[in-house]
């Protein structure tokens, strides 16, 4: 059994019963759609034309949703169905980010992912989904796409059919029999319009770098042509009339827990380095301090996690009932690790400190150079892991793919030691008697702004991709809505003004790199998180 949908362009009249027959099935909130029919104008009168798409939930047989979920929410039903479990939900929005046709939303009632369950509670009892049945021109057919002698199967195998984005590899089991190209792509359209015709466009903006406009040429990014249309050439290219609107899932809670955990991460690399290098002693106030901010750090990431969640009461699931596939699961462990470890180092630390004689026997054994080999690499190795996991969630994200950068785990390890070094910079000349450890740190933040602005050189103007989606992001960062953020925060705050000022190495002038190294690398992560979802899916 392997459920799947059918759309009969050469039937569908857009009429939207489909969408209202939905709501009223599934009690869809207002401003939310489980369903939809889209709209695209095409050529000029009188050879102009209109296109109808119904967009909804694929039901993949590869579902990246069900693999992001970090908590089982999502999940894949043994008949095809892919559903969802509203009372598990910790509402982390992941599964938006992955899915590359736009069709998950956050319910404003439940506040939890929900989308097109194929109207499970109807077909465990026979009955076809609400769309099927309410459509006039029967454009919308359901069935078993295994059973050879389906009807479904039938129409898939005699007629042409074509599916949206096959190069997300989700292998979708949503059919479009002549489903036109104009429609299925949803970067093909030249800009968004200021108002469809019976709504609001979300988050309009005036800047045409964002719609995959190129301001010099006047042409669409996705060099898609003229359309051509009863045998002439259109004079101009297609418009989205109608479509329904899809917030920005993350915002700046995830651009500062990337931050956050990159200074935690960072910040305790430095000190095992300078504890390794002789530079400091493990009860020394540099060690008390670089290790507080650490655990702060980290406890500052895990609080940003929880203030991004739409059901931020639930957060303790991703660690009662994880989904192993998860990168999110996965790196909650390794934060929750990560805090337990420099929360017994820092104790050890501080017992030193305060001359507990047992602890002070401990740190005499920690500092002993096979042991401290042992536990200084294992606790690095963690460090390291926590600073990159992010990266891999990131690619777990196929809806984006402005975040799936081959060099994107580096680039985080890299921005941790940027992190770090920063830090530590900024401790060393608030301290009296620590002069030595300036040298070690400007020389590890000189070199990781270095890397860090290598990769973001080759990633950003480097590449040469045929994605349309990673153009349209790639342009909004750079000289679109986010433009700011990357040119005057990331590029000369973050790289430019640090690299100056080191050279200079004059007095305070280490704090003050340090602090601009800070604001760069949030700068950046904002805008990356921003721009990457500029690109619309659907």
């Amino acid at each position: 059994m392997n459920y799947g949908f059918v759309i009969d362009n050469r039937l569908c009249i857009g009429c939207h019963a489909c969408s209202t027959a939905c709501k009223s099935e599934n009690e869809v909130p207002l401003g939310v759609n489980r369903t939809w029919v889209k709209y695209v104008e095409t050529g000029i009168f009188p050879n102009s034309g209109r296109e109808f798409q119904v967009t909804r939930c694929n039901h993949c047989a590869n579902p990246p949703c069900v693999e992001i979920c970090p908590v089982t929410a999502m999940f894949k039903r043994s008949d095809g169905i892919v559903d969802f479990d509203s009372d598990a939900c910790i509402g982390c929005k992941a599964c938006l980010q992955a899915c590359p046709y736009d069709a998950i939303y956050i319910d404003p009632d439940s506040l939890t992912a929900a989308k097109c369950h194929y109207c499970a509670h109807r077909t465990e009892l026979g009955l076809e989904p609400a769309c099927v049945v309410v459509c006039p021109e029967q454009a919308i057919i359901s069935g078993d796409i295994d059973d050879p002698q389906s009807r479904i199967r039938q129409l898939i195998d005699n007629n042409k059919v074509k599916v949206r984005k096959p190069e997300s590899r989700t292998r979708p089991n949503l059919f479009y029999i002549e489903g036109s190209r104009v429609t299925l792509d949803p970067n093909i359209a030249v800009e968004k319009p200021s108002t469809y015709m019976w709504s609001d466009v979300g988050d309009v903006n005036t800047d045409k770098s964002n719609y995959g406009i190129n301001s010099n040429t006047n042409r669409s990014v996705a060099d898609a042509g003229p359309v051509q249309i009863g045998g002439k050439v259109a004079e101009h290219m297609v418009q989205v009339s109608y479509d329904v609107n899809h917030k920005k899932a993350w915002h700046w809670p995830v651009a500062a827990y990337l931050t956050t955990k990159a200074i935690a991460a960072g910040t305790y690399l430095m000190m095992i380095g300078a504890i390794a290098m002789g530079l400091v002693d493990i009860g020394d106030i540099f060690a008390r301090i670089m290790g507080s901010i650490a655990l702060l750090a980290t406890i500052a990431t895990g609080a940003f996690l929880c203030v991004d969640l739409e059901r931020p009461e639930r957060f303790l699931r991703v660690i009662m009932r994880p989904q192993w596939g998860s990168w999110l699961s996965k790196g909650a462990f390794l934060l929750v690790g990560f805090g337990a470890v420099l929360g017994l180092v820092l104790g050890v630390i501080l017992g030193v400190y305060f001359g507990v004689e047992g602890l002070v026997s401990v740190a005499n054994m920690m500092l002993n150079p096979p042991v401290f080999m042992i536990w200084g690499v294992t606790t690095s190795s963690l460090a390291v892991c926590t600073a990159v996991y992010t990266a891999y969630l990131f690619r777990q994200a196929k809806g984006r793919e402005f975040w799936q950068g081959k060099f994107l785990p580096l680039h985080m390890g890299v921005q941790a030691i940027v992190a770090g070094s920063a830090i530590c910079l900024i401790i060393v000349e608030m301290l009296d008697g620590f002069s030595n450890i300036y040298g070690y740190s400007a020389v590890v933040l000189t070199c990781g702004l270095v890397v860090s602005g290598g990769i973001i050189f080759h990633e950003h103007f480097g590449v040469r991709t045929p994605s349309t989606s990673f153009r349209i992001a790639n342009q909004s960062l750079l000289s679109g809505n986010y433009r700011h953020w990357f040119r005057a925060g990331a590029a000369l705050f973050g790289h430019v003004v640090p690299l100056l000022l080191l050279v200079i190495e004059g007095a305070g002038f280490g704090s003050i790199a340090g602090a601009c190294a800070l604001v760069g690398l949030f700068c950046y992560e904002y805008g990356f998180i921003l721009a990457g979802q500029d690109p619309p899916n659907s």
